[in-house]
């Protein structure tokens, strides 16, 4: 994205459906935010620990934009059949341009994904991430239970 984006405002930053936590949601706001403007610093060290249906997902909160480069990569090193990026790619470039739309549309920021990396994943007491994840992770914020502030070691 090239054009110069402002930061939110509060009350532009509301939910449209659903309730979630404000502050979880103002820190996915706001690391989204940072991560769209042209020359800015982005947001980074903001670990959350969620939980999620039982499970434990911690990692580091990232950009929406920071994780749309990184599925990129992943895919055009991936070994897909000749053309296949170019679908998946054209595709997800349509996905993200509507939901572009829809904010410069409504203005207003309806945030439905939270990104994270350097993940780690825990059930009924396990580690369930033994190998380095290469692309961050992707939650939907409806299923998010509660969270803790900070990353487990």
């Amino acid at each position: 994205m090239n054009e110069k984006t402002e930061l939110p405002e509060p009350e532009k930053a509301i939910l449209v459906e659903g309730w979630h936590d404000s502050l979880l949601y103002g820190l996915i706001t706001a690391v989204n935010a940072a991560g769209e403007l042209d020359g800015a610093k982005k947001i980074e060290g903001i670990g959350v620990t969620l939980l999620i249906k039982g499970a434990v997902v911690s990692g580091d909160l990232i950009a929406k934009t920071e994780y749309k480069k990184a599925l990129y990569e992943f895919l055009k090193s991936s070994p897909l059949p000749e053309g296949s990026f170019s679908l998946i790619e054209t595709s997800l470039d349509s996905s993200y341009k509507a939901q572009e739309e829809y904010i410069r549309t409504h203005k207003r920021r309806t945030h439905k994904m939270i990104h994270l990396k350097s993940v780690q994943i825990l059930q009924g007491g396990q580690t369930i991430t033994s190998a380095p994840i290469r692309v961050p992770m992707r939650i939907l914020l409806d299923e998010v239970d509660g969270f803790i502030l900070g990353k487990l070691s």
